[in-house]
């Protein structure tokens, strides 16, 4: 048997049907007798993962056979999951050509960019995006028709995520919206051993890994400034700083 679990949300995986059954009725009870918790009989149930999917965190998992006895996993973006990235997306949209400024370009290309860097580890996650920008192409190409240029302005960010792909580029307010289905599955790769916040070489690992990202973050905020808004540059540099012991002056 394995666990995973996320905050509360967690799945038990077994290998046959008569253990899962088992193993349900024992961790329904533990819980209720033990933490008085009640389990959502909505979201509980034992899933055969040969024949139907199971959502987890924004996923829906389901394994697949590949040689004689053995299965790899398959995993795509939730149907819920998916709903509200259509929907998040048509919105931004809709602020943009109401309120054309680069900033909310750049919200966009932010929500963009983070839907990506979650979503990157589904094993169908080109598949997903590609549907996805198949629905709201048109809407993105109608209500920006007199604001937006196929002029391509890409800054770092989109040369090192994007550069690589050949889509025909989106401009508004001279900021290039990131593509949608520009994205590709990436193995999802677990932390090592060592890596821990309860040991000094733990921690010593998890801020040298950290050490690129937080100059990465500190170029963009001094290379991005946001027009009329503030991006807490203070606290935000603040974190960093504390968090690897040292002291930056912009």
């Amino acid at each position: 048997m394995y666990i995973v679990r996320y905050a509360d949300d967690f799945k038990l995986v077994t290998n046959n049907y008569k253990s899962a059954q088992k193993i349900f009725i024992a961790v329904t009870n533990w819980l209720k007798e033990r933490l008085k918790l009640d389990i959502s009989k909505e979201k509980s149930m034992v899933i055969n993962l040969r024949r139907n999917y199971s959502n987890f965190l924004g996923f829906k998992l389901k394994v697949k056979k590949k040689n004689p006895g053995k299965y790899v996993a398959k995993s795509n973006i939730s149907d819920k999951a998916k709903t509200k990235i259509i929907n998040n997306y048509r919105n931004q949209i809709e602020i943009i050509r109401n309120n054309p400024k680069a900033y909310n370009v750049e919200k966009l290309n932010s929500m963009i960019l983070g839907w990506h860097n979650y979503y990157g580890i589904a094993t169908n996650v080109n598949i997903d995006f590609s549907e996805i920008n198949f629905l709201v192409r048109k809407r993105l190409y109608n209500r920006t028709r007199s604001i937006r240029s196929d002029r391509l302005y890409g800054d770092k960010t989109y040369k090192k995520f994007y550069g690589r792909y050949n889509f025909k580029p989106v401009s508004i307010c001279k900021t290039t919206i990131y593509p949608l289905a520009a994205i590709k599955f990436k193995i999802p790769k677990s932390m090592k051993i060592i890596a821990s916040r309860y040991t000094a070489q733990g921690r010593y690992y998890i801020h040298k890994e950290l050490a690129g990202e937080f100059k990465d973050t500190i170029k963009f905020l001094i290379d991005n400034p946001l027009e009329k808004r503030s991006n807490d540059r203070k606290m935000i540099i603040g974190y960093h700083s504390m968090s690897y012991k040292k002291d930056y002056v912009i």
